[in-house]
C-alpha cells in the first residue's frame, strides 16, 4: 500500500516538474527563470525525499537536504546580481 502512494506521489511531483518546464519555456524573463530554478530544486527535493521513503535509506535525504541549502545559495546569488544590475543603470 506504501509503495502504490510513493509511485502517485513520485508520478504527481514529476507532473509538476513537467509544467514548471513547460512555464520555463514560456517566460523569457531572468526573475522568472531564477523562480523556476528555485521550484526545479524544491521538486527535485521532493523526488529525493520520496525516492528515500521508496528505497527506505537516508542517503537521499543527506543529498536532498545538501541540495536545498546549494539551491538557497544560488537563489540569493542571483537575487544580489539582478540588485547590483539595476543599481548601476
Amino acid at each position: 500500500m506504501l509503495n502504490a502512494v510513493l509511485m502517485v506521489c513520485f508520478g504527481l511531483m514529476l507532473l509538476s516538474m513537467l509544467f514548471a518546464s513547460f512555464r520555463l519555456y514560456r517566460e523569457p524573463g531572468v526573475v522568472d527563470r531564477i523562480i523556476i530554478f528555485d521550484l526545479f530544486t524544491s521538486i527535485a527535493v521532493g523526488l529525493m525525499a520520496i525516492a528515500s521513503m521508496w528505497l527506505e535509506s537516508s542517503l537521499m535525504l543527506d543529498v536532498g537536504l545538501l541540495a536545498s541549502v546549494v539551491a538557497f545559495v544560488g537563489t540569493i546569488a542571483f537575487a544580489r546580481y539582478i540588485h547590483t544590475r539595476e543599481v548601476k543603470k
